[in-house]
């Protein structure tokens, strides 16, 4: 078992603070019926119009306990340019959803796009619960940060009057590693 080594542990119980959350995550472009074809062998090239054809015959083997027409209907075998359509599609919808939640696009491949994310953690929640549409590959979070909020004084206030109460962390800033 690895061990993390703790420097301090600062409760901030009763203290105004500021919370982020860090998110990285790999979203598919290819579209939610090609996440376990991507998962299984994250290839790095759009699959050929031969490999859709063979995902959507495993697609249906899965959904064969439905009404075989009913199957039919629902898979469209698409060309290569109409799945390069739906690949910029959703390219512009992650990205602009990305945008909305103030994140940023950190990398981009033929099949996925990477984003990053720091937010509170219940927006990092609902970022992700847009995401699923999509197709999640892989996703990381830090978990919660927290640093106590500055005081915020009125310059025209006399600062010999204004009794500033001591909040001190506890913790003896000469014990902490330099950085």
């Amino acid at each position: 078992m690895n061990r993390v080594p703790v420097w301090a542990v600062l409760d901030y119980t009763g203290h105004k603070v500021i919370q982020r959350e860090l998110l990285l995550v790999k979203v598919s472009i290819l579209g939610p019926e090609h996440v376990l074809a991507q998962m299984k062998s994250r290839r790095a090239s759009l699959p050929s119009a031969t490999d859709l054809r063979s995902i959507q015959q495993q697609q249906r083997a899965q959904w064969s306990s439905g009404d075989v027409n009913e199957v039919e209907d629902q898979i469209e075998i698409m060309s290569p340019s109409s799945a390069l359509r739906q690949t910029h599609d959703h390219l512009g919808a992650l990205t602009e959803l990305t945008d909305l939640f103030k994140g940023k696009v950190v990398d981009v491949s033929s099949d996925c796009l990477s984003l990053e994310l720091s937010a509170k953690p219940d927006r990092v929640d609902a970022f992700l619960k847009l995401l699923q549409p999509f197709g999640i590959l892989e996703a990381a979070r830090s978990g919660m940060m927290a640093m106590p909020r500055s005081v915020v004084l009125d310059r025209f206030e006399n600062v010999d009057e204004l009794e500033v109460e001591d909040v001190g962390s506890g913790v003896d800033a000469s014990m902490l590693p330099p950085g």
